[in-house]
């Protein structure tokens, strides 16, 4: 599952119309990225997986909203 999930969060990244000054709130991912019920939480290891590889970056500096990012936007 990690590889289809990752790959539909970058697609869904790669849109930045999508995005506000190239930054996803992390409950956005939920509305736009079906993965059953486990959704939420799956979505969120696997952006901190990214974060890992350094594929995203995050921003953490509103509680209760971390951003992310893309660190370099793939075509």
């Amino acid at each position: 599952m990690s590889n289809k999930l990752r790959e539909d969060i970058t697609a869904y990244m790669c849109k930045q119309s999508m995005s506000v000054g190239g930054w996803f709130c992390a409950w956005w991912f939920r509305h736009h990225i079906d993965h059953g019920a486990l959704g939420t939480r799956a979505i969120r290891k696997e952006l901190e997986r990214m974060e890992k590889a350094r594929l995203v970056r995050s921003d953490h500096s509103q509680m209760n909203n971390t951003k992310w990012q893309l660190t370099e936007v793939t075509p």
